[in-house]
């Protein structure tokens, strides 16, 4: 198959503030080629991945980061996204949402370092998905989802050199969902998983 070839306008605005936080917030508007699983039309037949008409996504997407508070982080953001297909020659199909798309994004993260023990900060977060469908027909959905996550870190010198220590802890409730329409397929979300680390920093 051929590059799929995009085009976006964007309006965009940034503004960071005295403690250093950083706000953002854009408007977009991208139409690209479309990309999707056409059904068999025959006994016998299997599906086929093709090419054919556009997909066009209007969007404004807002985010902040950056120190709040002394000693709290914030990570967050906000996606609304209005996605529809056009110019692919199939009336049924035509300002139908495509697959895989959800309406809103919403990831939160939290980072707040521990005053009273030097070194330590914990971390807490939140993903949201709105529901995606599967098809371009609009017929078949994933519903939407919710993830948290949790952590720590922890810094000292050991033997003179910077070491770091990370515990994350991903998708703290265990939940079972399907995180995402890719393709025609879908990918299952991971169950809890927990993940550690130590970094040392030679000179």
């Amino acid at each position: 198959m051929p590059p799929v070839e995009s085009r976006q306008v964007e309006l965009g605005y940034k503004h960071e503030l005295a403690n250093g936080a950083l706000l953002t917030a854009a408007l977009f508007d991208i139409t690209k080629g479309l990309e999707f699983t056409q059904p068999a039309t025959a006994a016998g037949a299997l599906p086929t991945y093709v090419q054919a008409g556009q997909q066009r996504n209007k969007g404004l997407e807002l985010g902040v980061g950056g120190p709040v508070l002394p000693g709290l982080s914030l990570s967050c953001g906000l996606l609304l996204l209005q996605a529809k297909v056009v110019n692919n020659g199939n009336a049924a199909q035509a300002g139908k949402r495509p697959a895989g798309v959800p309406r809103i994004t919403l990831p939160l993260y939290a980072d707040w370092r521990i005053a009273a023990v030097p070194g330590l900060s914990l971390s807490a977060g939140a993903i949201h998905f709105g529901k995606q469908y599967v098809d371009l027909a609009n017929v078949r959905e994933i519903p939407a989802w919710t993830r948290f996550d949790a952590g720590a870190q922890f810094k000292t010198q050991l033997n003179g050199a910077q070491t770091t220590f990370t515990l994350n802890v991903e998708n703290l409730a265990d939940r079972r969902y399907w995180s995402s329409v890719t393709a025609g397929s879908l990918a299952l979300g991971a169950p809890r998983t927990v993940k550690f680390s130590a970094t040392v920093a030679f000179d």
